[in-house]
């Protein structure tokens, strides 16, 4: 059965521990039938589009209720079109959290609403306009300076930019974010990395905290404009 699916065996016993698939026995050996072959199938293709587990389970406590096929095919239907929804809002929110991030890296000026124009191109008012005698008028140093609070907090917040550095992920980090940027599935990706997809789901979840991501795709966007992987 794991060969056939191309899932490692300690997969198989984790399906078995959740209660999806439950092989007969005889002795220590497992045996499994048709319906278990189909019944995997059905769980490899839901994993392969990224359901949860407890997802699954839900689905194929659903399914055991239907009173026909045609009943299971339209459930599954509807479960693979929600799970179609989830990925879309994902890539629309993925999509936004890009634009903002790009337009930060960019270092855009910031515009002041009542004039439209950045402060550096709107002139000092003058001295007579401000009622300040001429005397007692002083050269402000400019935004931004050294000389100045906001100077001073711009000074401070360019210089803990410049030293805050990419986080630091080692060569099999980087290669799960590869396989993850080239759309394996997850049991593909936590095949070629010699893990179980329990064990993968703890690795990249690891991945996910490190790039302060919310979800795999979000983690490789990130990647790609910090610097850790190349477009």
């Amino acid at each position: 059965m794991a060969d056939l699916f191309g899932v490692t065996h300690r997969t198989l016993h984790f399906y078995e521990e959740k209660g999806l698939i439950v092989a007969d026995r005889a002795g220590t050996m497992r045996i499994y039938r048709p319906d278990h072959i189909r019944l995997m199938a059905l769980i490899s293709a839901c994993r392969e589009t990224g359901m949860t587990i407890a997802t699954i389970e839900e689905l194929l406590a659903d399914l055991e209720k239907t009173a026909s096929e045609a009943d299971a095919d339209a459930l599954f239907q509807a479960a693979l079109e929600r799970r179609r929804r989830e990925m879309t809002a994902d890539m629309s929110e993925l999509t936004r959290q890009m634009h903002r991030l790009q337009s930060l890296m960019r270092k855009e000026p910031v515009v002041d609403a009542a004039e439209g124009a950045p402060p550096s191109a709107r002139a000092p008012p003058s001295a007579h306009m401000s009622g300040v005698p001429p005397a007692a008028s002083r050269t402000e140093p400019p935004a931004g300076s050294a000389g100045s609070p906001a100077g001073s907090m711009a000074g401070s917040a360019s210089t803990a930019g410049s030293q805050r550095a990419p986080p630091l992920l080692d060569e099999r980090e980087r290669q799960c974010l590869i396989l993850i940027a080239e759309g394996h599935s997850v049991s593909r990706t936590a095949r070629a990395l010699d893990m179980d997809e329990a064990q993968f789901e703890g690795f990249e979840a690891g991945i996910l905290e490190k790039l302060k991501a919310t979800n795999r795709f979000q983690a490789v966007a990130k990647a790609i404009l910090l610097g850790i992987l190349q477009n």
